[in-house]
């Protein structure tokens, strides 16, 4: 079968374009979805208060477990985790099982900070 380089141009200036076209659209929506992820973060408080249980006592890194309450400023769930303490708090001041207040700040996705207690 014989096809005229003419058409087969054709057919080649097609696919790159429509080539061109798949790549223009998935980028588009790559960064329609980096945008919205970015409005999330940008959205979220910076600093919420919430309550909890002290679960343990890290003395060494100077970190609490806490099981906290619902944070609802964050979409986070009731869970236990561990939280750094600002400067000047002591993880020795507090005691397992012992229920706090307090007011925690997201510094990036996994790093949170118990800023200050309102309630020991």
């Amino acid at each position: 079968m014989f096809i005229p380089f003419k058409d087969l141009a054709l057919v080649g200036c097609s696919v790159m374009l429509c080539a061109a076209a798949l790549t223009a659209q998935a980028e588009e929506h790559n960064m329609n979805h980096k945008h919205k992820q970015m409005a999330s973060v940008q959205s979220m408080a910076e600093v919420v208060t919430t309550s909890g249980v002290v679960k343990g006592v890290l003395a060494q890194t100077n970190q609490l477990k806490v099981q906290h309450q619902r944070i609802p400023e964050w979409d986070m769930r009731e869970m236990q985790m561990k939280f750094n303490l600002a400067p000047g708090m002591q993880a020795s001041d507090f005691k397992e099982g012992q229920p706090i207040e307090f007011r925690l700040k997201q510094q990036n996705m996994m790093k949170f900070t118990i800023t200050e207690v309102i309630d020991q």
